[in-house]
């Protein structure tokens, strides 16, 4: 039998050239594999961090928001009923209605669903123990993908006095008109002369920024008082 005696020296050599040669050739074979890796996910669970799509037309989502083009309030019996007009996108959502007896601290009073469609719509709430003097209403916007917003405060007075009234006393765009039932007003200027003639539904909103600076007379149909007020 023939043997072959290799020197401790040599076999050391001998395995220092193979780790030379196979791990720099593990490495390269290797290489192709993690680029793959890489590439098919950001992270260590292999989930990419950017979504996916054969579709290179950029992604976006826009929802217009939900705008109340009207909110009055009316005195029902022992009742107060609200209405609102509102265009909607379609999103969905809810309205919350909210009262306060103080016109600051607001409490959750119902709410009234925002269907997933889109258009304009009428909406009605109506409370049914409203508070013996003043009460403030305003509704809550709560639409799917949208920032919350409110609508302006208005105000119905249970009382029987001081049913009509107009206020603030001095404004410059917006003029809220208090009335216990469906009525037309008439403003004046200081001179006397008709400036504007409407019907309001109830207690609402009316928009004078149209009205140059000056002193202004509200005569409510069926009252021979008038509430003064100055627009800026």
């Amino acid at each position: 039998m023939f043997m072959l005696r290799i020197c401790p020296r040599f076999r050391i050599s001998i395995r220092l050239q193979l780790k030379t040669v196979f791990i720099p050739l593990f490495i390269f074979l290797l290489a192709p594999v993690l680029s793959s890796a890489q590439q098919e996910g950001n992270g260590l669970d292999g989930v990419s961090d950017t979504p996916q799509t054969n579709d290179s037309t950029p992604i976006s989502v826009s929802v217009l928001p939900v705008h109340v083009q009207q909110f009055i309030v009316q005195k029902n019996a022992k009742q107060v009923d609200l209405h609102w007009t509102a265009s909607i996108a379609g999103a969905g959502g809810q309205f919350v209605v909210e009262k306060s007896t103080d016109g600051k601290n607001f409490l959750r009073l119902g709410t009234v669903g925002i269907p997933p469609v889109s258009g304009s719509f009428s909406y009605s709430f109506t409370d049914t123990y409203p508070s013996d003097g003043k009460n403030f209403y305003r509704i809550r916007i709560e639409e799917l993908f949208s920032v919350v917003r409110h609508t302006l405060t208005v105000m119905a007075n249970m009382k029987d006095q001081e049913l009509y009234g107009a206020f603030p006393t001095i404004t410059s765009a917006d003029l809220f008109i208090k009335v216990p039932a469906p009525s037309r007003i008439i403003i004046y200027n200081s001179q006397g002369m008709k400036v504007k003639s409407l019907k309001v539904g109830g207690s609402q909103h009316i928009d004078v920024k149209d009205l140059v600076a000056g002193t202004y007379h509200v005569l409510f149909e069926g009252k021979r008082e008038t509430v003064r007020f100055i627009k800026m």
